[in-house]
């Protein structure tokens, strides 16, 4: 169900710099609940069409990695909050425990993938050449 007609629709959110994202969300869910949109599925189908720029493309990254289905809402709310509220100190000290991973021998490979990708998850900002770069500077380069 796409909303239509409704009024007082939130203003659009980007995810730039000075955008707040839980007072965000605070909008739309009082947006949501003054409507009478109570079903999680259809708040998280509806969210795109409140989304712009970086906020967009992380909304279609979610659907990527859900097989091309939208998260619920409330699954969609945290991690939109945790991404866009997140400091540049706690994404530093991530980055850093990506150096920490080592890599020791092929029969553990898959040990050093999972904790790998634990941790590069947390960065919702890392693009693809820097994940690839920090992932394979540790293997041999024989592997």
């Amino acid at each position: 169900m796409i909303l239509a007609g409704l009024t007082e629709r939130p203003t659009k959110y980007s995810g730039e710099a000075g955008e707040n994202a839980e007072f965000w969300f605070h909008q739309v869910d009082h947006y949501f609940n003054a409507n009478g949109i109570t079903n999680e599925d259809i708040k998280g189908d509806n969210l795109l069409s409140f989304l712009t720029g970086e906020a967009c493309s992380f909304y279609y990254h979610f659907m990527q990695l859900n097989n091309g289905f939208p998260l619920r809402y409330c699954q969609l709310r945290h991690s939109f909050i945790k991404k866009f509220n997140e400091d540049a100190a706690s994404t530093y000290h991530k980055l850093e425990m990506l150096l920490r991973v080592r890599f020791h021998s092929i029969s553990r490979l898959q040990e050093y993938v999972a904790e790998f990708r634990n941790i590069e998850n947390e960065i919702f900002d890392m693009n693809y050449a820097d994940q690839l770069h920090r992932f394979l500077e540790q293997l041999p380069h024989n592997c």
